[in-house]
């Protein structure tokens, strides 16, 4: 009976390593189960939202539990990210919104040309597409809803599953193989 605690053992921490490996990847693929995330609507030039520190990454940690294993974050922002929802906006979030609006916010100032004969024609304020977008987050009520996509990383899928039963699959064959050494030697 030991033996067999013992198998069960190795079984559930090789399915907690391989999982790890499948959800880190998401990461880097950007996608769940074949399904790609939602891209970011505001641009910054920083890369990937999920990936801009990497603290959410970092911060996936496992448990084994019995006959289970259970997949948690320290972050609490994982869930609204790997789940979707909906959040609401706050007065911090609103000078967040306005800090990264001016950030973003370029001025031009026009001069001299030839085709204007020298004229000076003032300023104009030119608005890139980032700072738009900060601009009517910005600009939002408080309270309002900003719709946060489903960006899976973590949880139960196809490919879940096929790692699972392979591993399983290695373990009972391996289970199979030690009762059969043991049914001979008596």
């Amino acid at each position: 009976m030991a033996a067999l605690d013992e198998l069960k053992k190795h079984l559930m921490q090789e399915i907690a390593v391989s999982l790890s490996d499948l959800f880190d990847r998401s990461f880097e693929t950007k996608s769940f189960d074949g399904k790609p995330w939602k891209p970011r609507k505001i641009e910054t030039g920083t890369g990937s939202l999920m990936l801009n520190t990497g603290t959410l990454r970092r911060s996936l940690k496992y448990e084994i539990q019995g006959n289970a294993v259970a997949w948690f974050s320290t972050v609490p922002y994982a869930k609204i990210h790997n789940e979707g929802g909906y959040i609401a906006v706050t007065e911090r979030m609103k000078k967040f919104f306005w800090a990264m609006y001016y950030k973003y916010h370029k001025r031009v100032r026009i001069g001299k040309s030839k085709k204007n004969k020298g004229q000076f024609l003032g300023k104009s304020e030119m608005y890139n597409a980032t700072a738009e977008a900060y601009k009517h987050l910005a600009l939002m009520k408080i309270g309002a809803k900003i719709k946060i996509p489903q960006r899976q990383f973590i949880g139960n899928s196809r490919d879940v599953r096929v790692r699972v039963e392979k591993i399983t699959q290695k373990y009972v064959e391996r289970l199979l193989e030690a009762v059969m050494k043991n049914a001979a030697r008596k």
